[in-house]
């Protein structure tokens, strides 16, 4: 249960920290 829970943390955190900055790229760039 634990190593579930974090591998669901460590998705979420990526995915939170690498979709705005992949936004931002496109706009930007």
């Amino acid at each position: 249960m634990i190593i579930n829970y974090n591998r669901i943390l460590v998705f979420l955190l990526t995915t939170l920290i690498t979709y705005p900055c992949d936004r931002a790229h496109a706009r930007s760039w």
